[in-house]
């Protein structure tokens, strides 16, 4: 009975809380980063909060599902706050990252992997993270059309002394406009490489 009511007092919380919380800076520098960029842009009604979420999803969990783009993550976020009351517990919590017991590559896993398990109101969850990098090229004005070209995920290799860089789907316009190239990011970000943080707890299907 006690569980019970506090499910239904955090659902309370956070259909509030979702009215006056800020957007969080996007912070994907390790899994705590993420998980804690993930609930405030969960929690919060400011523009933009569905792109920060929908982007703590690795590239490689999009491109496994079918028609899992932007729009369609918001469809499942509000699915899965209507069907799922131990969801609202885990988002209405101060900070979900005090939860946290360890975060750990997987037993005879990859090393871009990590596992990170959790231990909330007497439930343990695991959520499993990728590391990927991600390209950033930053034009300068004098390049109208394409002067911001978003992220991209990337594949890297070292050899020798040289690094080589492999980006999938470049647009034959970028390379006209590599004499404008004002700055290239690489970054290391670890995304969520699954959804049980939203389906836990569910008795419907899973998403």
């Amino acid at each position: 009975m006690l569980h019970r009511c506090l499910l239904l007092s955090s659902l309370v919380f956070s259909i509030s809380a979702c009215c006056t919380t800020p957007l969080p800076p996007a912070d994907f520098s390790s899994p705590e980063a993420t998980i804690g960029t993930f609930q405030g842009a969960f929690n919060s009604d400011k523009a933009g909060a569905d792109e920060l979420s929908y982007a703590c999803f690795c590239q490689e969990f999009k491109e496994q599902r079918s028609n899992f783009d932007l729009d369609q993550f918001a469809m499942l976020r509000q699915q899965a706050l209507d069907a799922n009351p131990f969801l609202s517990l885990l988002m209405s919590l101060k900070d979900l990252r005090e939860c946290i017991t360890s975060v750990d590559p997987p037993i005879g896993g990859d090393a871009d992997l990590a596992l990170m398990k959790l231990s909330v109101a007497g439930h343990d969850l695991d959520v499993l993270f990728r590391r990927e990098t991600v390209c950033q090229l930053e034009f300068h004005s004098t390049t109208d059309k394409e002067k911001r070209v978003p992220s991209i995920a990337e594949t890297l290799h070292a050899e020798g002394n040289a690094l080589s860089i492999r980006v999938d789907g470049l647009k034959r316009s970028w390379i006209s406009n590599l004499p404008y190239l004002r700055r290239l990011v690489l970054e290391e970000q670890w995304k969520f490489a699954d959804v049980k943080i939203l389906e836990y707890g569910r008795e419907t299907p899973q998403l």
